[in-house]
């Protein structure tokens, strides 16, 4: 029997490479296999991954979810969150950045306009789709797509699920147009399928701020043909094998050079691992020397 290939997903690939990507953190996460704290927003998003997940798999099957099973589901897991990894690992969360009853009151209310006025729009094709391609002798790119649609001229439609705490529009058409991960997804379908999709991009869900309510989006892109679309899929794959090629060969030196210091990625806000870095909070001390001031003595 074969052992299986290795596989980067695109989370490892942002994590080295991405916008706020270090391969510190990287290292971290994957090579030494520790767990940073959760926080109260991921944990929303994953909640409504998982509700949205269950109810478009009951869409395709036949089966109706009414608003009440709705308020059952996310209920259930925003207070049940999973206490291990999938490699056995204990999770640790934080949720100081969210009034979780409030937050959970809000959940509720989407989950079941969610169930009125959106899941009727939506043609699925597959829910959590499994994709997966050889890069390089013996390593995938695996992911998971959260939804395949059908739009209404037939064309299919990758799309990925998106849960915002902000009230604000931080997902825009021209950030879906180079989003690596849905880029990404739609190559590797199109790879596998022989149809390049004609359209990417997100289905939002804003819980609401302070006084307003759950509401929805959708932002969709596509290229301008299916030949750009085709050149720009074969791209999207030689850079996520080019990145995947570098994590290797990094690995194999056995050296995770961190990000900038000083960078806005690179402190305790929006590193779950600054505590812990050589580079983090360990190396913010200093020792003055040749001050004259009395007030350094």
């Amino acid at each position: 029997m074969t052992e299986p290939n290795r596989h980067f997903s695109h989370s490892q690939l942002s994590s080295a490479f991405g916008d706020a990507g270090c391969l510190r953190l990287w290292a971290y996460r994957y090579v030494e296999k520790m767990t940073s704290p959760t926080n109260g927003a991921l944990h929303v998003g994953s909640s409504w991954d998982y509700l949205t997940r269950v109810v478009i798999g009951e869409k395709i099957n036949g089966n109706i979810v009414n608003e009440e099973r709705a308020e059952n589901i996310i209920t259930h897991t925003f207070n049940n969150p999973i206490e291990e990894t999938n490699a056995g690992a204990p999770i640790e969360y934080d949720f100081s950045d969210i009034d979780q009853d409030q937050t959970l009151d809000r959940l509720v209310s989407a989950a079941k306009l969610y169930i009125t006025d959106v899941l009727p729009t939506i043609d699925p094709v597959s829910v959590q789709r499994e994709v997966r391609t050889t890069v390089l002798p013996g390593v995938d790119i695996l992911g998971y797509v959260d939804l395949v649609e059908r739009a209404g001229d037939g064309s299919l439609v990758v799309t990925d699920n998106k849960a915002s705490l902000s009230g604000k529009a931080s997902r825009t058409p021209a950030k879906a147009m180079t989003d690596q991960q849905l880029a990404l997804y739609q190559a590797m379908i199109a790879k596998e399928d022989g149809n390049t999709p004609m359209s990417r991009g997100w289905r939002i869900l804003d819980i609401g701020y302070k006084k307003t309510i759950a509401k929805f989006s959708t932002i969709l892109v596509r290229e301008q043909s299916v030949a750009t679309a085709n050149k720009l899929n074969d791209l999207t794959m030689q850079s996520v094998t080019q990145q995947a090629g570098a994590l290797l060969a990094i690995e194999k030196t056995g050296l995770f050079p961190p990000t900038g210091r000083g960078t806005w990625k690179c402190s305790e806000k929006w590193c779950g691992y600054f505590d812990v870095c050589e580079y983090g909070r360990k190396s913010r001390t200093s020792i003055a020397v040749g001050v004259e001031d009395e007030e350094w003595r």
